[in-house]
């Protein structure tokens, strides 16, 4: 079974050469961020030969947003391999010490 990944901060720098590079091992991308128009365009490119991805706009910031947007993936294809963390917030230290609020 094909595995699942979703990059937050997926459209460009770090997080589009993460999914790029996700798409080559045959992962199923979900390219989340708030830049739909980026997004759309990304996700045509790494879906020109086969279904490799799709886009779904999230704002890290928001909770309900987030929570939401892995529970459809999840409810979708009953698996979530990856979830790569790249969105543009600036916080240090250790997933274990940080509330929601972070």
């Amino acid at each position: 079974m094909r595995k699942v990944a979703i990059v937050t901060g997926g459209v460009s720098g770090i997080g589009k050469a993460i999914c790029k590079e996700l798409v080559g091992r045959h992962v199923f991308v979900i390219i989340a961020d708030i830049n739909e128009h980026d997004g759309r365009l990304l996700e045509a490119e790494l879906n020109k030969d086969t279904s490799n991805a799709r886009f779904v706009e999230l704002n890290v910031i928001d909770f309900e947003n987030v929570e939401h947007v892995i529970s459809n993936v999840y409810e979708e294809f009953q698996r979530l391999d990856y979830l790569f963390n790249n969105a543009g917030i600036a916080m240090y230290g250790e997933i274990y010490d940080m509330t929601i609020d972070n």
